[in-house]
């Protein structure tokens, strides 16, 4: 689990400290159920085949709490960018990782990061129902040089017919 995966209530870890013990319990159950839960549903999926994807990898470590040794949560971190992460992004032959200087908060904290990995899935699936159509491969479509090469090829291919 990553030192981040805990849930914030209300935004605040002090909400959360204010919370009657047993909602703190209930709070942190749920939290490992889903975790264990995430993870073997992730597991079990197999690969995604050629679907693009695009993993958002957050780097900063916040809240990281006090009893947990500076070399141990820097030894997480680099787990989670360097094994973890990738290991999704292999999980389609379209998938790549992309690092981002963020908390857990990325969608708040850098949207435009968000928005454009959107963006590029959706131009990568739309290019992938238009290859469908015409019949041309491509190796990577959520990689830019390669949409190119294609839209080049679509826009060639469509005329011809």
């Amino acid at each position: 689990m990553h030192l981040n995966s805990g849930r914030k209530h209300s935004g605040r870890n002090e909400d959360f400290l204010t919370l009657p013990t047993k909602h703190q319990f209930a709070t942190i159950d749920e939290d490992q159920v889903f975790s264990t839960l995430s993870a073997a549903q992730v597991r079990s999926a197999g690969n995604l085949g050629d679907r693009p994807l695009i993993v958002l990898t957050a780097t900063r470590q916040e809240d990281v709490p006090p009893e947990i040794p500076p070399k141990d949560a820097q030894a997480e971190e680099n787990l989670w960018v360097h094994q973890l992460q990738p290991e999704l992004a292999r999980l389609s032959t379209h998938g790549k990782q992309i690092i981002v200087d963020s908390g857990h908060e990325m969608p708040t904290e850098h949207p435009e990061v968000v928005i454009s990995a959107i963006h590029e899935i959706w131009q990568a699936a739309h290019l992938a129902s238009c290859l469908a159509i015409t019949g041309l491969s491509i190796p990577n479509p959520c990689l830019p040089a390669q949409r190119a090469q294609v839209k080049r090829n679509t826009s060639t291919s469509l005329r011809r017919k």
